[in-house]
């Protein structure tokens, strides 16, 4: 049995929330649907980058919209000993976990392949650059709602949308792909023999990235 102890992390009302999620096999449009929200009112609390802390409002309407839903599991996580609680008021059988996502999962691959780590990135860039989003857009050659969709977690950044950021900020594509490295790529010298080499590589990322936004 799970105790607080055996964590490395404390987890919060956001973290339970993603895992709730998950659990349903659903998304955060389909939760906001139940819950009669625009579902940038359910991103901003499942985003990892920047999470928004949980309000009791929202806590109080996810739990209206779907009942079944431990209520001291979603506020809490454990109780008194410091032992984990169950997600659900009751151990739901096959017919009822059937019944939930039927109800809240999503089988539609576009939704429910957003890659929102890479849209938190999108957004910690645009911050770290200290750009609005008007100004962010005008600078990629967008229009301003392909930014708020990206950072809402609603579709994934377009290739040129990438190649874009990449040529005006020298976007790391491991990191904004994989969240791995530094934020910016090294400047290629050209006078480096290996400058060819390194934009190859770069070409096959941007193609990693394109089956990993179509989810292949």
């Amino acid at each position: 049995m799970e105790t607080k102890n055996n964590k490395d992390t404390e987890e919060t009302a956001n973290h339970r929330l993603r895992e709730i999620i998950n659990d349903l096999e659903s998304s955060d449009y389909k939760i906001a649907e139940a819950m009669g929200m625009a579902v940038s009112s359910v991103s901003i609390f499942t985003s990892k980058l920047r999470p928004k802390k949980m309000t009791l409002e929202f806590s109080d309407r996810f739990l209206q919209a779907l009942p079944f839903v431990n209520r001291e599991y979603f506020t809490k996580g454990y109780d008194e000993n410091g032992t984990l609680l169950s997600m659900y008021t009751k151990n739901p059988t096959k017919s009822d976990r059937k019944q939930f996502k039927k109800t809240y999962g999503t089988a539609s691959k576009l939704s429910s392949s957003v890659n929102k780590e890479i849209c938190d990135r999108v957004f910690h860039l645009r911050s770290r650059m200290e750009e609005t989003q008007l100004s962010f857009a005008e600078k990629l050659e967008c229009v301003r709602w392909s930014i708020t969709a990206i950072e809402g977690g609603r579709q994934n950044p377009s290739l040129a949308f990438i190649q874009k950021l990449k040529e005006t900020y020298n976007v790391n594509l491991d990191w904004l792909l994989m969240g791995k490295g530094d934020m910016f790529a090294k400047e290629y010298s050209l006078d480096n023999s290996e400058t060819v080499e390194a934009l190859k590589n770069d070409n096959d990322r941007l193609n990693a990235i394109i089956n990993k936004l179509a989810g292949v």
